[in-house]
């Protein structure tokens, strides 16, 4: 696709990836209200099942589906589904293909490698690959096949607000990580004005401007290159979005600082020219 449709491409999309690391009930999630599902529900959940009447009940499109309810605490999830701003999708895992627990037991299907691992699970999410462990990651993989969509090519397309990440790993591409608080943070040092900032930051200016035979003096300057053009990229477009005036809770103040950031980094892709799907992962909760 040529740059130009690129830039003239009005349908932005953002992927939020935010992964529960420490895991979630999701059998406490959501939950049948009624009939014979409930009884299951009652039975299997034993001193741990919520009775139907502390649920908050949600009505779903389709009309095959039991009587459904939410935990009692997610109230503004319930709002979002009840706009049609969110969705379930359920019964869902890490399977090779098709098991039943017979096979299972029997070992006759090719099966997720580490099935009962939680980290093996946290990792087969982020590779979507659950027969081996590996390295790249889903989100990696796509910023390798769209990345060039972009005109801006210092800034990867993926960016973390967590450090590194099996998720936004690619064969050829890495994620940017940022604070949740400070966001770009760049060189220590480097930018200043003053005493040995100063002096740290034309150091470090002179060195990436030189060109250097050895390829690991080249791999190493070519890295704190393109951080120090990604951190001046980042920072300048960043210091031009006002401060966004959108509530974003206090219950977690991490998480409510890590999406404030998400929703700037969004509102300064025009200024850093990144006009295709950009990845943005939370990770890990």
């Amino acid at each position: 696709m040529a740059n130009s449709a690129v830039i003239n491409a009005a349908d932005y999309k953002a992927l939020v990836c935010i992964l529960l690391a420490g895991g979630n009930d999701s059998f406490n999630m959501l939950m049948p209200r009624e009939g014979t599902p409930y009884q299951e529900y009652m039975t299997t959940r034993s001193n741990l099942a919520i009775n139907s009447s502390n649920m908050l009940p949600i009505t779903p499109l389709t009309n095959n589906d039991p009587s459904l309810g939410l935990h009692p605490s997610l109230t503004n999830l319930k709002q979002m589904f009840d706009q049609g701003k969110a969705a379930f999708l359920t019964n869902v895992g890490t399977l090779v293909e098709p098991t039943t627990t017979d096979q299972f037991h029997l070992e006759s299907v090719q099966l997720p490698l580490g099935l009962l691992s939680h980290s093996d699970q946290i990792a087969h999410w982020q590779t979507a690959f659950p027969q081996d462990r590996k390295a790249v990651g889903w989100g990696g993989k796509i910023a390798d096949l769209i990345s060039d969509m972009n005109n801006n090519q210092t800034l990867s397309m993926n960016v973390s607000l967590s450090g590194s990440n099996i998720f936004q790993t690619g064969n050829n591409s890495i994620e940017y990580a940022i604070d949740p608080v400070r966001g770009p943070e760049g060189i220590i040092g480097y930018g200043g004005t003053e005493g040995h900032n100063l002096i740290r930051t034309k150091a470090i200016d002179d060195m990436v401007e030189k060109s250097y035979a050895d390829i690991f003096e080249k791999t190493y300057v070519e890295t704190i290159k393109n951080s120090r053009d990604a951190f001046v990229q980042y920072s300048s477009a960043l210091d031009q979005i006002a401060p966004l005036d959108v509530p974003f809770g206090e219950d977690n103040w991490r998480v409510a600082q890590s999406l404030n950031m998400i929703a700037r980094t969004i509102a300064a892709r025009d200024i850093l020219d990144l006009h295709w799907v950009w990845q943005i992962a939370l990770l890990p909760l």
